[in-house]
Parts: C-alpha cells; structure tokens; sequence
C-alpha cells in the first residue's frame, strides 16, 4: 500500500521507507509523499533505532498537537453566534464600546458575551484569546 493511500485512509502515522534497490527518484517520490526517513540496505542497527526513536517522538507531538486543536475547535463550537461575532471584533482590536456600537447592542452586553466566551474558552485575558486563535490559524494551516 503506498503512503498516499495511507493517509486518503486516515493513517496518519510515521513511514520508514528501507529498501536494497533505493534510487534518487524512488527516494524523491517517498520525501514528496511525507516519508519520515528513507534508508537503504545494508541498515546500521543503531541508525535504525535512532530513526524509529525520532519518528515515535514526531508522532507523539503530532498527535498531542492534533488532541489539542479538537478541544479547542470542541470549545469554539460551544460559542453561540454572538459571542462569535464579538470575538471577532474583539480580534479586530475592537473596544466594549465600539463592539457594542457595530453590533447595536448595549457595553453590559458585550461585556457578558465577552465574559461568557471567555468562560467558554477557559482563558482570561485578550491576549490568552489572541494566542488560542493565532495557535489555531497555524494549526489549521499546517499539513
């Protein structure tokens, strides 16, 4: 099975490619297709162990990683429609005021929603809600 039919099934896990007839193209293909490593035979035994030790390590940070943007996205699915909308503005650099004013809602308003997102989100400080969201972008972005 190749690794692309790996992944198309959610195997989201390390590949070591060894083999005794490796080429540059062969090689090539395997790294574009998201190969950890690509080692040729005859195999060092400490080289090998190291390898797999090194790919363990990627797959329990890709994992702890994964784990950590499903409770998040867990907790933003939580957020009602408004308090989407404020945090939004609240992203913008948005004051109570002037979210309350672009909403057409009352400052009390806003500041509940913003507590209540804040409660939701468990943090408690814009600048902890800029380092959750900035955190996701990448997250979301990355491969």
């Amino acid at each position: 099975m190749a690794i692309e039919e790996w992944q198309q099934q959610g195997m989201d896990i390390p590949v070591i490619i060894m083999t005794g007839h490796g080429n540059i193209n062969l090689c090539r293909r395997a790294f574009k297709s998201g190969a950890f490593e690509f080692l040729t035979k005859p195999i060092d035994a400490d080289l090998l162990l190291e390898t797999v030790s090194g790919a363990m390590a990627q797959f329990q940070t890709q994992a702890a990683q994964r784990q950590q943007a499903t409770q998040l996205r867990d907790k933003l699915n939580t957020l009602s429609a408004r308090e989407h909308e404020v945090m939004a503005l609240m992203m913008e650099g948005k004051s109570n005021k002037e979210i309350a004013k672009d909403l057409q809602l009352s400052a009390r308003t806003v500041e509940a929603h913003r507590a209540n997102l804040f409660s939701k989100l468990e943090i408690n400080s814009l600048a902890k809600l800029i380092k959750l969201y900035v955190g996701q972008s990448l997250i979301d972005k990355a491969p």
